[in-house]
C-alpha cells in the first residue's frame, strides 16, 4: 500500500507548530465548551464545581423546565395549503437518530425519488451512525425506486453532512475522514495530514505506533503525537452513540428564542446564560488567598483552583458571546423566514457569519453544531439557519414562496413576480419558470386571479 505524500523539513516543522496551536490546553477547552450540547453542557458545570471547590453555583439551572413548558405550548398545525411541507418541531421527548436524519433530509429540500432514495439510505444505518453492507442496499435502492446508482451515491454524500458528524460512513476509516472533512481547519496542509494519517494509519494510531506515522509523514514524533491526540480529542468513531437510549421526557433544549420586539424586528433571547445556571468563584477561597496567615503550600493550590476556575468562566462567557453574536445577525437576516417560514430562509452561510463575527469558520461551525433555537416557525437547529454550503434553492421551495406572493399580491404578473424575486431576494429566475411553477400549483394568471379577487369582493 502506496504511503501517504512526504513532507520536507520546512514543512514538518511548520506544521508541528501548528499541531501546538490547534492543540493548545486553553484552546481545546474553549472549543469543547463552545461545541458542546446544552445538556452535555449542563454536565461539564457540574462535573467542574464538583471537582473545583473554588467554584459555586450562584444560580440553579431553570432552562430544562422552561424548555419543557415551550415545547409544550409551542406545538402548532402545519399550514393546510401545503402537504408537501416538513414538520419542524421537534418532539418534546427527543429525537432518534432516524428522526433527526430524515427531518435534516427534509429541510434540505429532499423531495421526490430524491427523498424516498434518502429514506432507505437512513433506514440502513444502524444505532452507532454507519451504513455497513451499502453495496447490497445501493442493488436493493436501485430496483425499487428505478434510481441511478450515481443518484444513490449523490445522496449518500449529501446525508454524510448532516450532523451528527460522520454519520452515514461505510466504516470507522471514512467516519474520522468525513468529520475531518468538516472541521475546518485554518491550515489546508493541516487538514491533509491528519486525513493521511487517518487514511494510511488507523491501525497505528489505534497500537500508539507514532514511529510509523512520523516516518511516513516525514514529521518528528512530537508532531505524530500531536496528530493522535487531536484525532482522540476532537473525532466521534462513534456518532450515533448520542442518540442511544433517550428516554421518552428527554427534551430538546434551545439555546435562543427569537421574538418580534414591539418596533417589529426580530430579536433573539440567549437561554442559555439568562435561564442557565451561574457561577461564581468562591468568596471564601478569595479571602484564604488573601489572608498572609495562609502558608504557601496552601496559596499555590488555592491559586490553582481559583485559575482554572476562572479560565472556565471565561470559556461559558465565550460560548455566550460568540453565539449571541452569531444569532444577532441570523435574526436581522431572516426576518423573511421567522415571518413567512421554511420557504423564505436567506441562504446565510458559515463563512459570511465568521466575517462578520470576526472569527474563523471553524468557530462558527463549533459554536452553532448541536445547538437548537426557538422560532415563530417552530424549534431549528441553528446549523440549518446558517449552512455551510448554500446549494441553491429548490423547487420546492420557490413553489413555497410563489404561493405566498399570489397570496399577497394577485395582480402581479409571472415576469413582475420573477423581477420581485430579483429585487427582494436575489433569486435570479425566469420568467417561464415562474409560469411553469404556478401552473403546477393550479394557479391562473394575474388576468384570471383579478377577475376572481373582483367577483369575491
Amino acid at each position: 500500500m502506496a504511503g501517504a505524500p512526504k513532507l520536507n523539513l520546512s514543512q514538518s516543522l511548520t506544521l508541528t507548530q501548528q499541531l501546538k496551536m490547534v492543540l493548545n490546553p486553553r484552546m481545546l477547552q474553549l472549543l469543547k465548551t463552545l461545541h458542546l450540547p446544552y445538556q452535555d453542557l449542563l454536565e461539564s458545570i457540574n462535573k467542574e464545581v464538583a471537582e473545583n471547590p473554588a467554584l459555586e453555583v450562584a444560580k440553579q439551572d431553570e432552562l430544562l423546565r422552561y424548555a419543557r413548558t415551550l415545547t409544550r405550548s409551542g406545538e402548532k398545525p402545519l399550514p393546510a395549503y401545503d402537504e408537501t411541507r416538513p414538520d419542524r418541531e421537534l418532539k418534546a421527548r427527543g429525537p432518534t437518530l432516524k428522526e433527526h436524519l430524515l427531518e435534516q433530509a427534509r429541510l434540505e429540500g429532499l423531495e421526490g425519488v430524491d427523498l424516498q432514495v434518502a429514506e432507505f439510505l437512513i433506514d440502513g444505518i444502524d444505532e452507532r451512525g454507519f451504513l455497513e453492507n451499502y453495496a447490497e442496499l445501493r442493488a436493493e435502492i436501485m430496483q425499487a425506486l428505478d434510481a441511478a446508482r450515481t443518484k444513490v451515491d449523490n445522496i449518500l454524500a449529501v446525508i454524510q453532512t448532516f450532523e451528527p458528524e460522520g454519520v452515514g460512513a461505510r466504516s470507522l476509516k471514512e467516519c474520522l475522514q468525513i468529520q475531518t472533512r468538516e472541521y475546518n481547519f485554518e491550515s489546508e496542509e493541516l487538514r491533509r495530514v491528519i486525513s493521511d494519517t487517518i487514511k494510511y494509519h488507523l491501525n497505528d494510531l489505534a497500537q500508539k505506533n507514532y514511529a510509523a506515522i512520523a516516518e511516513d509523514l516525514d514529521l518528528d514524533l512530537e508532531g505524530a503525537r500531536y496528530i493522535a491526540d487531536f484525532i482522540e480529542k476532537n473525532l466521534n468513531p462513534l456518532p450515533g452513540n448520542a442518540f442511544k437510549g433517550e428516554s421518552e421526557t428527554q427534551t430538546v433544549i434551545p439555546s435562543f428564542i427569537v421574538r418580534k420586539d414591539e418596533h417589529g424586528a426580530y430579536t433573539a433571547q440567549n437561554l442559555e446564560s439568562d435561564k442557565g445556571p451561574r457561577l461564581k468563584i468562591s468568596n471564601q477561597y478569595l479571602q484564604m488567598l488573601d489572608d498572609p496567615r495562609t502558608d504557601e503550600q496552601t496559596r499555590e493550590y488555592l491559586k490553582e483552583r481559583v485559575a482554572a476556575a476562572k479560565l472556565f468562566l471565561e470559556n461559558l462567557q465565550k460560548r455566550y458571546q460568540t453565539v449571541q453574536g452569531i444569532v444577532n445577525i441570523i435574526s436581522r437576516t431572516q426576518g423573511d423566514f421567522f415571518e413567512n417560514g421554511y420557504y423564505w430562509l436567506r441562504p446565510l452561510q458559515q463563512d459570511s457569519l465568521a466575517r462578520d463575527v470576526g472569527v474563523h469558520p471553524s468557530t462558527i461551525s463549533r459554536a452553532v453544531s448541536t445547538k437548537y433555537i426557538e422560532t415563530p416557525q417552530g424549534l431549528y437547529p441553528l446549523k440549518y439557519l446558517c449552512p455551510r454550503d448554500f446549494r441553491g434553492y429548490t423547487a420546492m421551495q420557490l413553489k413555497g414562496m410563489l404561493i405566498k406572493i399570489l397570496g399577497d399580491q394577485p395582480e402581479l404578473s409571472d415576469q413582475k413576480i420573477a423581477s420581485w424575486l430579483l429585487e427582494r431576494r436575489g433569486i435570479d429566475i425566469k420568467r417561464r419558470t415562474i409560469t411553469k411553477y404556478r401552473l403546477e400549483l393550479g394557479k391562473g394568471s394575474s388576468y384570471a386571479r383579478k377577475n376572481k379577487t373582483g367577483e369575491n369582493s
